[in-house]
């Protein structure tokens, strides 16, 4: 009986040890000027340590009862940032507590009212989709909104606004309030209890002439296929129509700036060059952007002077149509040791050294990744130095031979041939001999 109660007295005793974690003070939230400095606190009992956490970041603070962090030079970017503090038991419990959330709210420096001197764009098209609005002025702050008021409903619209920063917001026209043409005003209110309006700017919702920014893709092989274009810009609608070469194309309308038109096969087969393409709305037709229709991706050189072992060797391939820049590759085969190929200029160059004949496949790729290739035969040939001795072979007939790296190269010509025949030769030195005939 003694024992059991001993034990006990000590479990009551460690139990009375315990002391419960509450926090004594929550933080408040602040309200700061641009380029001050926010300060929140906070306490609890029975804490070890506490972390205070600012827009998901966390800091270690301490192990005071009162803790407190400092966020210095606050910039509008912080406006809205939540704030809290965590704090960690010390009397053995693993358990913590987390403090109420709390925001930072950065005001802008300036005091003065609010003032409204820009909105872009002026002008919306009729049936557009949600559009942003741009407001330049001067001394925004939160909370703000921007308002609407659109005259052929009559009513003041609240659009959904947001603070970039003292001079600027950005708030968005539903696609609801599109759909007819209309003059609208757009003005700011700004504050709580004591609200500050800022003189309206006008803005105009109806027939917009489209704009054209870009066109993918920009070229194409004559009649190669069928294809689709896209292309980009402003103040398109159900209604704009994309017109190739002032014939109008079926149009899908992707969005305000964004619309697609399938050209045939048969409408640029045998064109080259630069067509136009525009698109029409009902307030009138765009600028022209370029298309350009190439002809087919051809290699033109089809043989290669012959070269000389020893010699500096240069010439140039060359191809045509496709769209520039081309890129050249050596698809099968080699050429003759010595000499390479480059790949931007086409020009093959180098030193050949070592005699014979190369069969190779040139292959050209233009930008658009078109190939075309031309099989080079028979006439990328090397032959030996010009160093020739000419022999007697019969009463018609010479014998050329010229030595090479311990080999003797021979060509058989006919006597009438001038004696110095060697540089009109070079398709003619077809095979050597072991050692001098």
């Amino acid at each position: 009986m003694r024992r059991s109660l001993l034990v006990l007295a000590l479990v009551l005793s460690y139990a009375g040890g315990l002391k419960a974690q509450t926090i004594t003070q929550q933080p408040t939230s602040q309200t700061v000027q641009v380029g001050g400095t926010a300060t929140f606190t906070a306490s609890a009992s029975s804490i070890c340590r506490s972390w205070w956490v600012v827009a998901g970041v966390g800091k270690y603070d301490g192990v005071a009862a009162t803790v407190s962090i400092t966020i210095p030079n606050v910039t509008l970017g912080m406006n809205g940032e939540d704030v809290q503090v965590e704090f960690y038991n010390c009397a053995g419990s693993s358990t913590s507590l987390w403090s109420n959330h709390v925001k930072l709210f950065v005001v802008p420096s300036n005091t003065g009212p609010p003032s409204l001197t820009s909105v872009t764009p002026i002008k919306i098209a009729t049936g557009s989709a949600n559009t942003q609005l741009t407001l330049n002025g001067t001394n925004f702050s939160l909370p703000v909104v921007a308002l609407l008021n659109e005259n052929s409903y009559g009513m003041l619209v609240p659009l959904v606004t947001k603070l970039i920063d003292s001079q600027t917001l950005q708030a968005v026209v539903p696609a609801g309030l599109l759909k007819t043409p209309a003059v609208a005003t757009v003005f700011a209110l700004q504050g709580g209890q004591s609200q500050t309006v800022t003189q309206p700017l006008t803005i105009t919702i109806g027939s917009v002439i489209p704009t054209l920014t870009g066109i993918t893709p920009a070229h194409a092989v004559a009649g190669a296929t069928s294809f689709t274009i896209t292309l980009t810009g402003a103040n398109f609608t159900p209604t704009s129509v994309v017109n190739w070469n002032s014939t109008p194309l079926a149009t899908t309308l992707v969005s305000s700036t964004s619309v697609t038109a399938n050209i045939s096969q048969a409408m640029y087969a045998g064109l080259t060059g630069i067509q136009k393409v525009t698109v029409t709305d009902t307030a009138g037709t765009s600028a022209a952007i370029n298309f350009t229709v190439v002809a087919p991706l051809v290699i033109t050189t089809t043989t290669l002077p012959g070269g000389t072992i020893g010699t500096a060797y240069t010439a140039t391939v060359v191809a045509s149509g496709g769209v520039t820049p081309y890129a050249w590759t050596i698809s099968t085969g080699t050429l003759p040791a010595g000499l390479s190929l480059n790949s931007t200029t086409g020009v093959i160059s180098g030193t050949p050294t070592a005699a014979g004949s190369a069969t190779f496949t040139l292959q050209v790729t233009d930008k658009t990744g078109t190939l075309a290739r031309q099989v080079i035969g028979g006439k990328a040939k090397t032959v030996p130095p010009k160093k020739v001795s000419r022999l007697n072979y019969d009463k018609d007939t010479d014998i050329l031979v010229r030595q090479y790296q311990g080999d003797y190269w021979y060509a058989v010509v006919p006597k009438k041939k001038p004696r110095n025949v060697d540089t009109q030769l070079n398709d003619a030195w077809s095979s050597y001999l072991p050692k001098k005939p």
